[in-house]
């Protein structure tokens, strides 16, 4: 077999994480570098012909035998996955998938072998900035660990809901991580879930534990996609903002999917630049295509990362279509492969049924659910003011407008004022930017990754803003404000020529921190508003209960408020059996506990705290312990122990 052109593993690992270019958001220079000229006998190989690809895909036989395995081992899951009743084992179709995406890169020429010297290769690339990033993500890792069971302190209902999916995965009532489950979320999210639960039991810290972690992980990724879209400078000040940033933080600490928005933006991006920036490498295409492909298995959201590719690739496109074709064409259809593999599951889910797999969209969609048309019909404002309403509410959740949800709750923007402006003013200054002759390309990966949710998950959604759509804008927010921050220093650099200005950007982060940090964890944890009162009323009560439940029979005082299914009690208590008392007392129903020589406990919530006498007047020698909360919900239940007699 002929030497291939093409670089190896060892090669590509040695440049990916390697400085970016160095434009600070103006013309890249990079990509239009030539390169030097091969010695030897590949010196006297002939050039690509003027208007053919810049690289081609050839396959050796062996190639061509691992791409005839991988469509076996693929065809084999989407052939099985339909065949296999609910709560069958689906471990071939899972281990044939993940034969596939590991099969595929290794058809294309990348060996497992090169592992080792190309990790060894990365380290020794990027030594100088090993510590300091190592730094960053530890403080990014306390931020989202530190009293990670109590803050924020309610455990919300959906968090619970994930729980709970959770724990029958490792029950084994979930087995198929293909399809979707609780509203619509795709399975695959609780199987990530269930890990530290594995090791640390069933417990608010395990439920959380895993998105802490990939939201610290986030802050690397920022990093390098940072570096090559701009320069290093900015890529701390954004990495840094990132880490401490409250928004990014809160949803790091909820035992939930929405964190991995951002995470795999980020990622998808930092592969597509690295695919156009003219090197062409195979392996970019295939990690581009099995980000996107992969985030299809979590939060709805971060398929939204699909869009976002597809706009940039088209951007780039419509610059010089003829150059774009002829450069990328083949890697094109390598990530477009990598895709299909990676994500072959889930799409085959969408094409058999269409409405689980959009039914979360069909929910929250106001163009699917009837919203707009019932909001014309309310208000008698039209359409387009209707858009116009719902666009100016998402476009200013950093700014001017709340959270309007309790899955955070915050009572201002996501940002304070004045950093809140200099967001606005980046977004402003990116996006006319773009219009302008000579732009940088570089800044259409910001600006279609802002724009794109504030349309997709803000002004086509109801109730925007609402902060668990939009937290894939966490990195933009912050890139925007560092944008902003670097014209403002290179303006000043005259008048302040005794300044350095790394320390106006270290002031800048410091400042930020300070901000945040302590919005977060001195003014919003203590109000215990994320999640409402219900959770709250839940996560304060079952606490308390877990020493009782042995002795004494639950009897829940909550209809038609709540029930006991509310997940937070189910997945806090696990196993625990509740009486659910109907709203017209039937006081008969603890008769049957007491007979058999077990107490009974009535859970009495705050509106039904006028049962308490009547139950006092049956059960007179009843001990009572109430429950307040200093939250603004301001609320009291009442725990009424009956001992058995």
């Amino acid at each position: 077999m002929s030497p291939s052109n093409e670089p190896s593993l060892l090669d590509y690992f040695k440049s990916l994480f390697s400085r970016g270019e160095a434009i600070s958001v103006s013309k890249a220079t990079a990509a239009s570098k030539s390169k030097s000229k091969p010695k030897g006998k590949r010196s006297a190989a002939k050039s690509p012909a003027k208007n053919g690809p810049m690289w081609e895909i050839s396959l050796s036989r062996r190639s061509r035998n691992l791409i005839g395995i991988t469509v076996i081992a693929l065809s084999t899951t989407l052939i099985m996955i339909p065949r296999l009743e609910r709560g069958a084992s689906y471990i071939i179709p899972i281990l044939a998938w993940l034969l596939a995406i590991f099969l595929f890169p290794q058809a294309l020429g990348y060996q497992i072998s090169d592992l080792v010297p190309a990790f060894r290769a990365i380290y020794q690339r990027n030594r100088e900035i090993v510590l300091p990033l190592s730094i960053l993500t530890l403080v990014a890792l306390i931020a989202r660990f530190w009293g990670l069971s109590s803050i924020p302190f309610v455990l919300s209902g959906d968090e619970a809901a994930h729980g709970r999916e959770a724990v029958r995965v490792i029950s084994g009532n979930i087995t198929n991580p293909f399809e979707t489950g609780w509203t619509s979320v795709p399975t695959m999210t609780f199987y990530m879930l269930s890990l530290p639960i594995r090791l640390f039991g069933q417990s608010i810290f395990a439920l959380r534990a895993f998105p802490a972690l990939l939201g610290a992980l986030t802050i690397p990724v920022t990093f390098f996609l940072m570096r090559r879209l701009a320069n290093q400078r900015l890529a701390w000040l954004v990495a840094g903002l990132l880490a401490v940033y409250h928004y990014h933080i809160h949803f790091s600490r909820l035992g939930s999917n929405m964190v991995l928005d951002p995470l795999f933006a980020a990622l998808a991006l930092f592969f597509l630049h690295r695919a156009l920036s003219g090197k062409s490498i195979k392996l970019d295409w295939i990690l581009l295509g099995f980000s996107i492909g992969l985030a299809f298995y979590f939060y709805t959201g971060a398929r939204f990362v699909l869009i976002l590719v597809v706009a940039i690739l088209l951007y780039n496109a419509l610059l010089n279509p003829r150059e774009f074709l002829r450069r990328h064409s083949p890697g094109i259809l390598i990530g477009l492969a990598a895709f299909l593999i990676s994500a072959g599951p889930m799409i085959q889910l969408a094409l058999r049924f269409p409405d689980i797999f959009n039914g979360r969209v069909n929910q929250v969609g106001i163009l699917q659910n009837g919203w707009l048309e019932n909001e014309v019909i309310i208000t008698g404002k039209t359409k387009l003011q209707l858009l116009g309403d719902q666009l100016r509410r998402a476009t200013l959740a950093f700014n001017f407008y709340p959270d309007r949800t309790v899955w955070y709750g915050l009572k201002t923007p996501l940002l304070n004022p004045f950093f809140g402006a200099l967001m606005f003013l980046g977004v402003g200054f990116a996006s006319l930017r773009l219009l302008l002759p000579k732009s940088d390309p570089n800044l259409a990966y910001m600006v279609a990754w802002f724009w794109g949710p504030v349309l997709s998950g803000g002004m086509l959604t109801v109730d925007p803003p609402s902060s668990m759509r939009l937290i894939t804008l966490a990195i933009p927010a912050c890139f925007f404000i560092a944008l902003v921050i670097q014209k403002m220093v290179q303006i000043a650099q005259g008048s302040l020529s005794k300044i350095r200005p790394i320390m106006l950007f270290a002031l800048v982060f410091i400042a930020f921190a300070i901000s945040s940090l302590n919005m977060y964890f001195r003014t919003f944890s203590p109000l215990q508003i994320s999640g409402g009162p219900r959770a709250e009323f839940a996560t304060i009560t079952a606490p308390i209960l877990a020493e009782y439940v042995e002795e004494f029979q639950v009897i829940f005082l909550g209809q038609p408020f709540m029930t006991w299914n509310f997940d937070t009690f189910p997945y806090l208590l696990p196993g625990t059996q509740a009486i659910e008392m109907p709203p017209n007392l039937d006081l008969t129903l603890a008769e049957e506990p007491l007979s058999q020589g077990r107490g009974v406990v009535f859970v009495i919530l705050p509106e039904r705290q006028n049962d308490l006498s009547v139950i006092q007047a049956r059960f007179p020698t009843g001990r009572v312990e109430q429950i307040s909360t200093e939250s603004e919900w301001n609320s009291l239940s009442t725990l009424y122990f009956v001992e058995s007699n």
